[in-house]
């Protein structure tokens, strides 16, 4: 009677080529790094990875290539009152403080929350991502400049609103706690 044989195990290290990513940065801005076979590698998470394939597969369907040439492609930003504004401008005529003004009221009308009017560089980027289609500010532009004596008016009435409104609420939250 032979011998049993010996286990075989086979270990394989397998390196993956990505497309560009940016890695995870610590607290300082340095890369995070992890050891993984023996060696000091970047630290790249999923969410990176696949950004990057989106904008990869985004950017052969709009150059007329792959799969997806024959589909719509969407946009994720915050950046949708400033899109529409941009077309208002470029597409109507619009000067920039109104139609930014326009846009960012009609879209926080529809529930959406903006950043802090003080910081100029988030005042007009709403708080979550949307994911829309990329003509979206395009098409809301066009709107608004279909109905523009009606929708400047809006506007302005809105914004109006919202700043008398301001003072009174804050009161009520401030009070909030105390009232039984």
């Amino acid at each position: 009677m032979s011998a049993p044989a010996r286990p075989r195990f086979l270990s394989l290290h397998l390196l993956e080529t990505l497309v560009a990513v940016l890695p995870v940065r610590d607290e300082n801005g340095a890369p995070k790094t992890i050891v993984y076979g023996g060696v000091e590698r970047h630290l790249i998470t999923s969410q990176a990875r696949r950004r990057a394939e989106r904008m990869y597969s985004r950017d052969r369907a709009n150059a007329g290539k792959g799969p997806l040439v024959e589909y719509s492609m969407g946009v994720r930003t915050r950046e949708w009152a400033l899109k529409t504004a941009k077309a208002l401008e470029d597409r109507h005529g619009w000067e920039r403080e109104r139609a930014v003004a326009t846009a960012r009221a009609v879209l926080q009308a529809t529930g959406l929350k903006f950043g802090d009017p003080a910081k100029a560089t988030v005042a007009h980027l709403t708080k979550v991502l949307l994911f829309a289609p990329a003509d979206a500010g395009e098409r809301i532009a066009d709107h608004l400049a279909a109905h523009e004596e009606k929708a400047v008016a809006w506007a302005e009435g809105y914004r109006e609103a919202e700043q008398s409104r301001a003072p009174a609420f804050a009161r009520v939250v401030r009070f909030d706690h105390v009232m039984p």
